[in-house]
Protein backbone atom coordinates (compact mmCIF):
# COMPACT_ATOMS: atom_id res chain seq x y z
CA UNK A 1 0.00 0.00 0.00
CA UNK A 2 1.50 3.54 -0.88
CA UNK A 3 1.84 6.19 1.78
CA UNK A 4 -0.69 8.77 0.08
CA UNK A 5 -0.73 10.88 3.53
CA UNK A 6 2.48 12.66 2.14
CA UNK A 7 0.90 14.02 -1.32
CA UNK A 8 -2.01 15.32 0.70
CA UNK A 9 -0.47 17.16 2.97
CA UNK A 10 -0.37 20.98 2.08
CA UNK A 11 2.70 22.85 2.76
CA UNK A 12 2.59 27.32 2.70
CA UNK A 13 4.10 29.06 -0.21
CA UNK A 14 7.38 29.98 -0.51
CA UNK A 15 5.89 33.78 -0.20
CA UNK A 16 4.96 32.87 3.54
CA UNK A 17 8.44 31.58 4.07
CA UNK A 18 10.47 34.70 3.09
CA UNK A 19 10.62 37.61 5.37
CA UNK A 20 10.30 39.98 2.47
CA UNK A 21 7.51 42.37 2.60
CA UNK A 22 8.35 45.40 0.11
CA UNK A 23 11.19 47.84 -1.34
CA UNK A 24 11.02 51.09 0.46
CA UNK A 25 9.49 53.79 -2.43
CA UNK A 26 11.94 56.03 -3.01
CA UNK A 27 14.93 54.00 -1.94
CA UNK A 28 15.57 50.81 -4.12
CA UNK A 29 18.64 49.25 -2.18
CA UNK A 30 16.68 49.31 0.86
CA UNK A 31 14.06 46.19 1.80
CA UNK A 32 10.98 46.41 4.75
CA UNK A 33 11.24 42.88 5.84
CA UNK A 34 7.59 41.49 7.59
CA UNK A 35 9.13 41.69 10.84
CA UNK A 36 9.88 45.58 10.52
CA UNK A 37 13.14 45.25 9.96
CA UNK A 38 15.21 47.07 7.42
CA UNK A 39 17.43 44.98 4.99
CA UNK A 40 20.18 46.14 2.71
CA UNK A 41 22.62 44.86 0.32
CA UNK A 42 26.12 45.46 -0.59
CA UNK A 43 28.68 44.56 -3.26
CA UNK A 44 32.22 44.19 -2.53
CA UNK A 45 34.61 43.25 -4.87
CA UNK A 46 38.02 42.46 -2.25
CA UNK A 47 41.36 41.58 -3.25
CA UNK A 48 42.79 38.51 -4.69
CA UNK A 49 43.23 35.91 -2.12
CA UNK A 50 45.12 33.07 -3.72
CA UNK A 51 48.24 35.06 -3.73
CA UNK A 52 48.09 36.66 -0.41
CA UNK A 53 50.29 35.48 2.38
CA UNK A 54 49.53 34.72 5.27
CA UNK A 55 50.86 37.05 7.55
CA UNK A 56 48.49 39.59 5.02
CA UNK A 57 44.92 36.83 5.55
CA UNK A 58 45.70 37.01 9.34
CA UNK A 59 45.64 41.00 9.53
CA UNK A 60 42.46 40.73 7.15
CA UNK A 61 40.70 38.40 9.27
CA UNK A 62 41.77 40.70 12.61
CA UNK A 63 39.62 43.55 11.40
CA UNK A 64 36.89 42.06 10.08
CA UNK A 65 37.06 39.96 13.18
CA UNK A 66 37.29 44.08 15.15
CA UNK A 67 34.66 45.42 13.31
CA UNK A 68 31.72 42.54 13.62
CA UNK A 69 32.87 42.68 17.63
CA UNK A 70 31.91 46.40 17.73
CA UNK A 71 28.53 45.92 16.57
CA UNK A 72 25.67 45.78 18.76
CA UNK A 73 23.36 42.84 19.22
CA UNK A 74 20.34 43.48 16.66
CA UNK A 75 22.21 42.52 13.61
CA UNK A 76 22.22 39.94 10.88
CA UNK A 77 24.70 39.28 8.16
CA UNK A 78 24.65 37.05 5.55
CA UNK A 79 27.31 36.71 2.41
CA UNK A 80 27.85 35.16 -0.85
CA UNK A 81 30.70 34.78 -2.62
CA UNK A 82 30.02 34.43 -6.41
CA UNK A 83 33.49 33.64 -8.22
CA UNK A 84 34.16 33.55 -11.66
CA UNK A 85 37.42 32.28 -12.93
CA UNK A 86 39.51 34.01 -15.32
CA UNK A 87 41.02 32.72 -18.39
CA UNK A 88 43.16 35.96 -19.33
CA UNK A 89 46.44 37.13 -18.15
CA UNK A 90 47.10 40.60 -18.34
CA UNK A 91 49.24 41.73 -20.96
CA UNK A 92 50.11 45.70 -20.17
CA UNK A 93 52.38 44.43 -17.06
CA UNK A 94 55.23 46.76 -16.46
CA UNK A 95 58.51 45.45 -14.54
CA UNK A 96 60.82 47.79 -13.10
CA UNK A 97 63.81 44.91 -13.47
CA UNK A 98 64.82 41.92 -14.99
CA UNK A 99 64.12 39.74 -12.00
CA UNK A 100 60.40 40.87 -11.69
CA UNK A 101 59.95 40.15 -15.34
CA UNK A 102 61.08 37.13 -15.24
CA UNK A 103 59.03 35.92 -11.91
CA UNK A 104 55.73 37.34 -13.88
CA UNK A 105 57.02 35.19 -17.21
CA UNK A 106 57.18 32.06 -14.92
CA UNK A 107 53.75 33.12 -13.22
CA UNK A 108 52.07 33.86 -16.75
CA UNK A 109 53.33 30.40 -17.86
CA UNK A 110 51.67 28.74 -15.01
CA UNK A 111 48.46 30.38 -15.36
CA UNK A 112 48.46 29.34 -19.26
CA UNK A 113 48.82 25.75 -18.47
CA UNK A 114 45.43 26.08 -17.46
CA UNK A 115 46.49 23.98 -13.49
CA UNK A 116 46.24 27.01 -11.07
CA UNK A 117 42.04 27.74 -12.52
Amino acid sequence: MYRLDRFLVKREPLKYTLPWARVIAGDPTLVLNKDGSIQTTFRYRGPDLDSAIREQLSIMTQQLNSVFMAMETGWVMFFEAQRIPSTDYPTDSCFPDPITKIMDDERKAYFSSGDSH
